[in-house]
């Protein structure tokens, strides 16, 4: 979309740091609430901290998540746990 690289092959995600941050959204503009929904403690592990696979809103449950403003590891995708009902945070869908 910007012409910018997060990595330089696909596989290099497994490294966990990036060559940019992912900060994007779907329609071009720059994200800047930095929490983004992973689930996953990195983007080659499966993700089990979904949040009922992304259908449960509660404070009650949480899921985990990294920050779109960074590119270091492991921030980018496994900062912190937050709380399901978090309707700020955008989703990040890895797969390998």
């Amino acid at each position: 979309m910007d012409d910018i690289f997060v990595t330089q092959q696909p596989n290099d995600l497994e490294g966990g740091t990036l060559l940019a941050p992912i900060d994007l959204t779907a329609d071009g503009k720059v994200y800047t609430n930095a929490r983004v929904w992973t689930g996953a403690s990195g983007p080659t592990v499966a993700g089990s901290a979904t949040c009922g696979d992304w259908k449960a809103y509660a404070t009650t449950r949480s899921g985990l998540a990294g920050d779109s403003q960074t590119s270091a590891a492991p921030p980018w995708f496994d900062l912190m746990s937050i709380p399901c009902d978090n309707v700020d945070a955008h989703l990040y869908c890895v797969e390998p």
